[in-house]
């Protein structure tokens, strides 16, 4: 792995978080807070959670230490305000990455748990799970808006990889 690709990564998290938030904002309340069957019980808390360990990855990968705390709706009351977060997290994200020295990516980084014992993995590992586990909710929530009938439209890495990148 190589920062190049790291970096088209955060890229593509962004673009496709950003699919989704653009129809995210324009539902109703009580679409967003409805009870459903994704993995948090609301698309909205579906979101948040991503939001939320987006964040708690970075940290963890710059700092090697995992925050004990989480965003909470009281933070985070609406979709606006949701959306403006994903897309401050992904700009730090991007600067995180950008900044990486080469051979760092393969190198052991041990971070630390508030509630469990250190952990060690290779940084190129830990940032790829950060972005992979947002894939898995972008895609509940993809799932949920086309439902609602505010589908993201195709939100695949290949399409973007086709469309960004040449």
């Amino acid at each position: 792995m190589r920062i190049s690709d790291v970096v088209m990564l955060a890229e593509y998290n962004h673009w496709a978080s950003e699919r989704v938030m653009r129809r995210v904002v324009h539902l109703a309340p009580s679409d967003l807070h409805a009870p459903c069957s994704l993995s948090h019980g609301t698309l909205f808390q579906t979101l948040l959670h991503m939001a939320d360990t987006q964040w708690y990855w970075r940290l963890a990968c710059e700092t090697g230490e995992a925050p004990a705390r989480s965003l909470s709706e009281s933070k985070v009351p609406g979709a606006s305000e949701l959306r403006e977060l994903m897309r401050q997290e992904d700009a730090r994200w991007l600067e995180f990455v950008r900044s990486i020295p080469e051979d760092k990516l393969v190198r052991p980084l041990t971070f630390h748990w508030a509630h469990a014992k250190p952990r060690t993995q290779s940084l190129w590992v830990l940032i790829v799970h950060a972005f992979n586990h947002g894939t898995h909710h972008r895609a509940e929530a993809g799932l949920r808006l086309g439902e609602l009938g505010r589908s993201p439209g195709d939100i695949d890495f290949l399409i973007y990889a086709s469309r960004h990148r040449s």
